[in-house]
């Protein structure tokens, strides 16, 4: 089973809501995060008139985040777009809102009385030590051997895997992934079913 976060329902997958408990997916299912941007964020309807939207926080959660980490030491496989880990997303809203609960998730965080300005990382949903890996990710670079000018040229790295623990657990970064657009599920497969340990060119192991 293929599980979304940050991307429209698309046909054949699951999107992760915040009651979604992942301690109860399968090592086999496969969790696809779009990091990009503010996809993550989680708005829901007030009220229908006058039209009103509340906040109601990032996915994954919190506790989402410590079941993410455990899912991968369980073997399971994590795919996520790879923006500049670097970037600071920002989001403003009317303090009416939100709460105060859903504003500990960000950052850093502004209230001016009327608004409120929240940031936020794009990976901050990586957990403990997995958290380095968007940035290794990001700055990969392989060599590549030109033969008509006879030297060695570096690229960036277009998929990136790192295993994880003993029972082939898989964080795959990659950009083939459009993050405006619908996921080809054929493509993801294709990705993944790269991302192997015999295959040196694009992995790497921790």
């Amino acid at each position: 089973m293929i599980y979304t976060v940050g991307f429209d329902k698309i046909s054949g997958t699951v999107p992760v809501t915040k009651e979604t408990n992942i301690d109860n997916m399968s090592s086999e299912s496969i969790i696809v995060v779009n990091a990009n941007g503010s996809k993550r964020e989680q708005w829901e309807k007030d009220r229908s008139f006058p039209p009103a939207l509340q906040f109601k926080g990032l996915l994954p959660t919190c506790e989402q985040k410590e079941q993410i980490y455990e899912f991968v030491q369980k073997g399971g496989t994590v795919v996520s777009t790879l923006p500049d880990p670097d970037e600071v997303i920002e989001t403003v809203m009317f303090v009416e809102e939100v709460d105060d609960k859903q504003t500990n998730e960000f950052s850093n965080k502004e209230n001016d009385g009327t608004t409120i300005k929240g940031t936020y990382s794009p990976f901050d949903w990586l957990f403990d030590e997995l958290n380095d890996l968007a940035h290794t990710a990001y700055h990969y670079k392989k060599s590549e051997f030109n033969k008509e000018s006879s030297i060695y040229v570096e690229s960036t790295v277009e998929t990136i895997a790192f295993f994880i623990g003993d029972l082939g657990g898989r964080v795959i970064f990659t950009k083939r992934l459009d993050p405006l657009n619908f996921i080809q599920t054929n493509e993801l497969q294709e990705i993944i079913n790269r991302c192997v340990k015999k295959d040196e060119y694009n992995v790497t192991t921790r």
